[in-house]
């Protein structure tokens, strides 16, 4: 541990804070996501300015789900440049006859360690927390992400996501695993296709494809559906839904002037 912090110290400095910041955002601008998928493209927001995502998915045989996330990047200079932190607020589940707010609130803090730059990926780290509240005997449960994104040329992104989430509270034993590959294509006229792949440890294999739809003044709507294949029960259900997206255009509080 005592030669990994010296390490990680370095390999930050030289990828994340010695760097160009307008190079840093042209990465950033290219390989974000804001499509109805399980894509993490490992990117910080804009320095003070925040985003508000908006969710409605359902899938085949569960509840309709309406879901609101937030997310701010509070630094314009420094470590929490490259940071975004997040919150999501309860979901509201409505099924047939029934409407009800799961209770449970998440908070999320993704770091990028290395933008893309002289060949290598970019590289990223994610760690989610659900604290459930109102809920006896229900336990403070955590998700750690691995998140790798590479240009894959002018005209495509490349996505590879590893995570483990704890599923019966902190420590367990018992370890829901993941992983994805996804693809990003720029389409014209500021649209973008979304296709990826995600195998769970339960035996799912599921199949994702949106379409991120780039609109004026901060919007971003997308459209899109799923494929689960359970592996085991050799059964299938399709899902889908869309969501809304907006970024916020002007930053919030004194803005400072970036160094290089």
């Amino acid at each position: 541990m005592k030669r990994l912090i010296p390490l990680l110290i370095g390999f930050t400095s030289c990828g994340v804070f010695s760097q160009d910041y307008t190079m840093q955002d042209s990465i950033t601008n290219f390989q974000t996501n804001a499509g109805l998928n399980s894509i993490i493209d490992g990117q910080p927001g804009s320095p003070k300015m925040p985003s508000i995502a908006i969710t409605f998915a359902g899938q085949e045989g569960s509840d309709f789900q309406y879901e609101t996330s937030i997310g701010y990047t509070f630094a314009e200079q420094g470590f929490f440049r490259n940071s975004l932190f997040s919150v999501t607020v309860p979901t509201l589940d409505v099924g047939e006859g029934s409407i009800d707010f799961e209770k449970s609130v998440s908070t999320s803090w993704l770091q990028r360690w290395n933008y893309e730059h002289q060949g290598g990926p970019t590289i990223s780290t994610m760690i989610s927390f659900q604290f459930p509240f109102d809920e006896p005997g229900e336990k403070i449960d955590m998700v750690t992400t691995l998140i790798v994104t590479k240009n894959l040329g002018k005209q495509g992104v490349g996505y590879f996501n590893a995570y483990a989430e704890s599923t019966q509270g902190i420590p367990t034993d018992n370890l829901e695993l993941g992983v994805l590959l996804g693809y990003k294509l720029f389409l014209p006229k500021q649209k973008e296709l979304f296709l990826d792949l995600l195998y769970q440890n339960t035996d799912v294999l599921t199949y994702e494809s949106s379409l991120e739809l780039d609109l004026p003044k901060g919007w971003t709507i997308s459209p899109g559906l799923n494929l689960s294949y359970n592996t085991n029960l050799k059964t299938t259900a399709l899902g889908g839904g869309i969501s809304l997206f907006y970024q916020f255009q002007k930053p919030f509080g004194k803005s400072k002037t970036s160094k290089i």
